[in-house]
């Protein structure tokens, strides 16, 4: 399953079987291991993935793993998430604008897809930009306000997550680690779109009223 995926996912997610950034691990292992008994699984390692997934993205391309440290600025907005932006608020504000497949395809041709071409409707354009979103600012802490943003948190965010089963597996081809199996059950209530005014901030001010929910 983590083969011919698309150029991203290889830069963004570690799974179990990729391997390392330049270098094998401290024990000269070359494959990263989060099955259960693996280098980095639950039996392996104190801090093992509960998913069966690490990210990869902004890890520095000059890290080794037996260095600690590897200096790299830290990215505060990218030029591709100005595009999303621009392109999200240009199809709310204009429909059918040139630029909106201009420049949304300028964000899929750099991570490596082809571009979409023809003619889409609003609603259309609006899921391909919060795909591309989704994917293209995967680990930018920017999902957690988008969700909210556009009210669908609720569905997105609340309910069964899944990953690998992280109890099994005793090698990379071990079917019994590759199991979708839910690792928790997430809460979100209608009141969590808005936080709520600290109490004392209400009791101060008689016109302030709390927020919905809380």
């Amino acid at each position: 399953m983590y083969v011919r995926r698309e150029p991203r996912f290889y830069a963004t997610v570690t799974y179990s079987g990729s391997d390392w950034i330049n270098e094998t691990s401290t024990l000269g292992i070359r494959e990263i291991q989060l099955y259960y008994t693996g280098e980095s699984g639950k039996a392996g390692s104190h801090d093992y993935s509960e998913t069966g997934y690490l990210f990869r993205k902004n890890v520095s391309p000059t890290y080794h793993p037996n260095v600690t440290t590897a200096n790299r600025a830290h990215v505060m907005m990218r030029y591709a998430e100005i595009l999303l932006n621009y392109v999200e608020a240009l199809n709310e504000a204009s429909p059918g604008h040139p630029d909106i497949l201009k420049y949304l395809n300028q964000v899929r041709e750099r991570g490596g897809i082809p571009p979409l071409t023809g003619s889409y409707t609003q609603e259309q354009m609006r899921q391909f930009i919060r795909t591309e979103r989704r994917i293209e600012l995967a680990f930018e802490h920017l999902r957690y306000f988008d969700t909210r943003r556009w009210k669908i948190a609720e569905q997105t965010d609340g309910g069964p997550f899944y990953g690998m089963n992280v109890e099994a597996g005793t090698s990379n081809t071990d079917p019994n680690f590759f199991k979708r199996t839910r690792f928790e059950t997430r809460v979100f209530r209608k009141s969590f779109y808005f936080f709520p005014i600290p109490q004392t901030e209400v009791q101060r001010n008689p016109n302030l009223v709390q927020n919905p929910g809380w």
